[in-house]
Parts: structure tokens; C-alpha cells; sequence
């Protein structure tokens, strides 16, 4: 409207030609950009759409899949800016916020948006006592024979200093793979690594990006321990994130399914020195897993198992998700 274009006769004839070049860029690019005269252009994009990200938790961990300090510059939102620092791949929700010095809810929110936009993915805390389950063979056979996907996973598993990775990688891909098909519930992370130290490249291999390729990719599934203090078995089956029977608890037990039940003894309670369990009310209900706790009552792992051995009738409900 402004220079006139639609309604000038001289430049008439060009609208066909214009409007079938915004089609075939806006069709194959996405975007276009298209210069009418000296001062005046065409500017199109189509806004990509995606999908709602999820809820965001305390315990989470946000993992950056590009530089989050290179994408956030000073016309970001302010908070955004102030949190990105911190997202690093180790830091946890509750961390980012009390580094930061923002309120934890504005921190999750920030979070929402940077995985909106594809910046960051939601992982669990790394940690060696953590167990794992593969949930995909077709993905684990892709890898095995896409070189494509194989150099992909090398990229984030294989520590950069690693002089072979470049020349043969065969012996890479092999233990790679078979570190992951010994993922199952009731085994951790740490035995795996500890009872494997025989492989010729182990030493090469990074834990924490093994763990979170697979689980980027989706065929790898944490198992959470969610601990639940009962009086008997038939309270464990009727918690309300786990809806089975009785009979059905022996079976899980037997296989290397997604749930299993185990029990601390009272032997090992009976050496134990009392401790004030006041905070564990509510939580060991099974529906908090260790993850959710520790960072809510700001202790340890080892503390938190300390505290639940107190209980002789603890049972922790191992389930994948």
C-alpha cells in the first residue's frame, strides 16, 4: 500500500510472479524475503509449531541441546537470562533457583519456554545409584546398524579426548551396546559400570551421556524407587500409582518388568539408631519417588535410605517411566 505496488499499473504484471514465489519459499523454506524497491520488502515465516511442553519439577534437570547462553541474548525475557548460566546439564530445578536467586516457580516456568523452543530436554539426576530399562529394541537395532545414528551417539557418549575415536570405532559401538542391554530394573547404573571394567573401551565411555542419549532417543526409561511404608503387602497394591493385585506382585518380582517390590528386613533395622522421620510424613506414600524427596528435604540419598530403614515395614516400588 505504502510505495504502491498493488495498484501501480508498472508494477501490476509482477504480482503473479511474487505471489508464486512466496508460495514455493514459504512451501519449501518456511520463510521468505522478497525486495519490492529500494525501501520496501516482503518479509513472511511460517512460526513453527510445537507442542505444550510438560510440567516441570523440582528434581528435574534441564539438559541443554545447543548453547542456551549463545540463543539467550539481552532481548530474551530478563529472568531467562538470569537462570541460563546454570543450565548446564547438572544442575537441578531447586539448584537453578537458589544460584540464581529466582523464585522456583519463575525458574520452571523459564524452563517451559526454553523447552517449547527445542533449547533444552528434562532429565533425572545423574547419579550411579540410578537404574535404568531399555523400552525400544527397534531403536537399539537401529543403532546397531545405522552408522549415521552410531556416530550420533559416539558424539555424546565417547569422551572428546578420546584418541580413537576418529580412526575405529567398531569396538566403541560393541560396548555401548552392551552396556545397554544390561540396563534392567534392580541393577544401578554403577554396577554396570563397575562389573564391565574389562571392556577395552569403558574407560572412554562418558556414564552421563550414555544415559542421556538413550534417553533423549526414547529407548531408555528411568526406574524410580518410590518408597512406601505399609502394614502389609495388600496396602502396596492398592497405592494409587500403582494399581495391581496381590498375586500379580510375585511375578513383577520374577521378571525384569517395569515393577518390582523390595523390603528392608528388620535385621538390618535393628542396629539402626532412632531419627526423627517427622518430614517423611506424606512422602513415603508411593507416590514421591527418592529423587522427589531428596530434593525436597534437602538430605542425600544415603540419608534418605538411612531414614526409611527406620521402618520395618518399608518397601520400595521400583517402577519405570
Amino acid at each position: 500500500i505504502e510505495c504502491k505496488f498493488l495498484s501501480n499499473p508498472t508494477t501490476k504484471s509482477e504480482i503473479g510472479e511474487v505471489l508464486t514465489q512466496i508460495l514455493n519459499d514459504l512451501n519449501y523454506k518456511g520463510e521468505t524475503s522478497i525486495p519490492i524497491d529500494e525501501s520496501h520488502a516482503i518479509n513472511l515465516r511460517i512460526a513453527p509449531r510445537h507442542a505444550l511442553p510438560p510440567h516441570v519439577y523440582a528434581h528435574q534437570v534441564p539438559f541443554p541441546l545447543k548453547n542456551v547462553l549463545k540463543f539467550v541474548n539481552e532481548e530474551w525475557d530478563q529472568t531467562i537470562q538470569q537462570i541460563a548460566p546454570f543450565i548446564d546439564g547438572i544442575h537441578y530445578v531447586k539448584q537453578i533457583s537458589f544460584k540464581s536467586s529466582v523464585h522456583i516457580e519463575l525458574v520452571k516456568k523459564c524452563i517451559q519456554h526454553l523447552i517449547y523452543y527445542g533449547l533444552v530436554f528434562m532429565v533425572d539426576i545423574f547419579q550411579f545409584s540410578n537404574m535404568y530399562t531399555l523400552q525400544s529394541k527397534h531403536v537399539m537395532i537401529q543403532l546397531f546398524r545405522n552408522k549415521y545414528m552410531q556416530e550420533e551417539c559416539l558424539a555424546m557418549v565417547v569422551h572428546h579426548n578420546n584418541e580413537n575415536f576418529q580412526t575405529d570405532n567398531s569396538h566403541l559401538v560393541h560396548d555401548v551396546l552392551k552396556l545397554y542391554c544390561l540396563m534392567k530394573p534392580g541393577i544401578t547404573l554403577g554396577q554396570i559400570i563397575t562389573n564391565n571394567q574389562n571392556l577395552s573401551s569403558i574407560s572412554s565411555i562418558n556414564p552421563r551421556g550414555l544415559v542421556v542419549f538413550g534417553l533423549m532417543k526414547g529407548f531408555l526409561r528411568r526406574v524410580h524407587e518410590y518408597p512406601i511404608i505399609v502394614h502389609s503387602l495388600k496396602t502396596v497394591a492398592s497405592s494409587p500409582n500403582f494399581e495391581v493385585h496381590d498375586q500379580q506382585l510375585s511375578s513383577h518380582q520374577d521378571q525384569s518388568s517395569d515393577l518390582m517390590i523390595r523390603s528392608s528386613s528388620s535385621e538390618q533395622l535393628s542396629n539402626k539408631s532412632t531419627l526423627d522421620l517427622e518430614a517423611m510424613n506424606g512422602l513415603a506414600d508411593g507416590r514421591h519417588s527418592y529423587d522427589e524427596i531428596c530434593v525436597e528435604l534437602s538430605v542425600s540419598r544415603r540419608e534418605l535410605v538411612r531414614m526409611l530403614e527406620q521402618h520395618k515395614n518399608c518397601y520400595t516400588i521400583l517402577h519405570s517411566s
